[in-house]
């Protein structure tokens, strides 16, 4: 039986307050007005705090990579190391969330794998981290996602076949994520990672719209990305990269027509000197799913860090907002494995939102925390420890790009 109307709302509200720094919590720039994350406070908030809720895929991958001196080649054979490791990326973000948080607020997984070996080393594994495997359902009649994935000796992605059928073909449903109802209603933040089907996004948006619950979605590719249409306008978060951020808007642009992207000619300004080839048609691009209703979207770009792009209200504009952008170098680091990088970046994002970062801190933060995971082979960081991510986020340089 669900609790009455008033205690969710208590709850809420209880769930919310833990959510503000305190008064005392110092700027990070004198006059910046942005405030930065105090450690004592994100310990003592962490211990009270509903979990986080995230929802979307568990992939078992498989990445081989050449030894140096060697290059992939087509249609042949190169002597490397192949290895295997828990994938996705819902469960890659969560992993490494748990990692940030305290134990009493670890968020829920909700996902599904089949009931064979994948499925029961991922399950294992998950276990093994002391995490609850209630939001992960057991199919009988699909096989656990699978990927394999080959890496240039740079880290860089050369290849990569997903077999994800459990994800297409009903492994999450509505009626899955239903049996989460409150879970969801009481969360700080939901993660929704777009290998859900659309029914299934429209669904946890629609719970988390309801409670005012702040939603981030992670686009995955170009080609799933646009399944998120729908549901733009109940974003609070976005985090695509540079493909994945045009294809949305180019998507965008064909369902509104009324609506077509904004010229892009000699508006880069500041994107342009980033070295971003397409910078006018990232930031065109950016500024479209702000009209759209998306609050802030997280463009990782590479080896050119993060922009982040918010909403501000403004009275004078013709459509209400007026578009802030914000760029975070990345930390020079040696490139071992790329893979699961983005993953981490938007983990320690949301470790940083749930304890009152705004949306600028919480992507030094990600920044932080990714730069840890590009230096492991594997998808998620070891031995991440708040305190030095958060201590490291503070020394990045967050420089504005408007013009």
């Amino acid at each position: 039986m669900s609790p009455p109307a008033e205690w969710r709302g208590w709850r809420r509200l209880q769930t919310l307050s833990q959510h503000l720094p305190p008064a005392d919590t110092p700027l990070t720039n004198p006059g910046s007005g942005a405030k930065r994350v105090s450690l004592a406070s994100v310990k003592n908030n962490a211990k009270l705090m509903s979990p986080p809720v995230v929802i979307g895929a568990m992939i078992m991958d498989m990445m081989g990579r050449p030894k140096d001196g060697y290059a992939i080649q087509e249609g042949a054979s190169v002597p490397g190391k192949v290895v295997q490791a828990p994938g996705g990326v819902a469960r890659n973000v969560a992993q490494t969330l748990a990692a940030l948080l305290a134990t009493s607020c670890r968020p829920l997984l909700i996902s599904a794998v089949g009931r064979d070996p994948a499925g029961d080393a991922l399950t294992a594994h998950w276990e093994s981290l002391n995490l609850s495997t209630r939001g992960i359902r057991r199919c009988d009649d699909l096989s656990t996602p699978l990927i394999a994935a080959t890496f240039h000796a740079s880290g860089d992605l050369a290849h990569c076949v997903a077999d994800v059928q459990l994800l297409e073909e009903g492994g999450v449903t509505p009626d899955w994520v239903l049996g989460f109802k409150e879970d969801i209603l009481q969360a700080p933040v939901v993660l929704l990672d777009a290998n859900l089907a659309s029914d299934v996004m429209q669904l946890a948006c629609d719970l988390a719209h309801s409670a005012g619950v702040p939603v981030w979605l992670e686009p995955v590719s170009a080609a799933k990305a646009v399944r998120a249409l729908p549901v733009l306008r109940h974003l609070a978060y976005c985090s695509p990269n540079e493909i994945e951020l045009l294809a949305i808007a180019k998507a965008l642009e064909t369902s509104m027509p009324q609506r077509p992207l904004a010229a892009t000619q000699g508006q880069a300004g500041p994107w342009a000197k980033l070295g971003l080839q397409e910078g006018a048609a990232l930031r065109a691009a950016a500024e479209a799913l702000l009209h759209a209703g998306v609050k802030c979207v997280v463009l990782t770009v590479g080896s050119c860090g993060v922009i982040i792009s918010e909403s501000t209200s403004a009275l004078d504009s013709p459509n209400g907002i007026t578009p802030r952008h914000t760029h975070i170098p990345p930390i020079p680091t040696k490139v071992l494995n790329v893979s699961g990088a983005g993953d981490s970046l938007v983990a320690g994002a949301l470790a940083g939102l749930v304890h009152g970062a705004s949306p600028v801190e919480a992507a030094a933060i990600g920044t932080a925390v990714a730069h840890l995971t590009l230096q492991v082979q594997g998808n998620a960081p070891k031995d991440v420890v708040l305190d030095d991510v958060v201590a490291k986020a503070a020394t990045l340089k967050k420089q504005p790009l408007d013009v």
